[in-house]
């Protein structure tokens, strides 16, 4: 027994410094092993922020094309929409015989701008031009209401077109 006293007494220092080392090693392993679970779940964050952050760039490139059919939207003056509207009549063959705006029409999201139009034509086929290019234009345009009626021929009428087409046009604004 007191040669084993005698061993370790002399290895003393040395086994404490076997243990302190081991359990220095088992407390790096714990921290090492934290700051992994750590580093993960921050990488996991950053994958998250990133896709929030293409999400956010999407929102943000439809925000931007939402505004510039807003703005293209509310350019509303009645004397350009007449002017657009003959352009389209001349265009399409189309003569304009009476064109009148109506009253505009406050709605929850928008405001109409109806206007009321008469048109001589030769045939339908130049009625269904005019509503194309009306439809197909730069500006937004409704055809609300399409009236057609044909032209009696006969020795009390000179008429020069065979159809009197009368039509209700709207033009939208968006309210702010």
């Amino acid at each position: 027994m007191t040669e084993s006293l005698a061993i370790l007494n002399k290895y003393r220092n040395k086994l404490l410094n076997a243990a302190v080392i081991l359990l220095t090693l088992i407390i790096v392993v714990n921290i090492y092993k934290g700051q992994n679970m750590s580093l993960e779940l921050l990488r996991g964050a950053k994958d998250s922020e990133l896709k929030k952050n293409e999400v956010l760039g999407v929102i943000a490139q439809a925000e931007k094309r939402l505004n510039t059919y807003k703005n293209f939207f509310n350019k509303k003056d009645s004397s350009l929409m007449v002017n657009t509207i003959s352009n389209i009549a001349r265009d399409s063959n189309v003569k304009i015989i009476a064109i009148s705006p109506r009253g505009q029409e406050n709605r929850q999201v928008y405001t109409k701008y109806p206007f009321d139009l008469t048109i001589g034509v030769d045939s339908y086929h130049a009625v269904g031009k005019f509503i194309s290019n009306i439809e197909n234009s730069n500006e937004v345009f409704f055809i609300d209401k399409v009236i057609i009626k044909p032209v009696e021929k006969g020795p009390a009428t000179e008429s020069k077109y065979n159809l009197i087409v009368s039509l209700t046009i709207s033009a939208v604004s968006l309210k702010n």
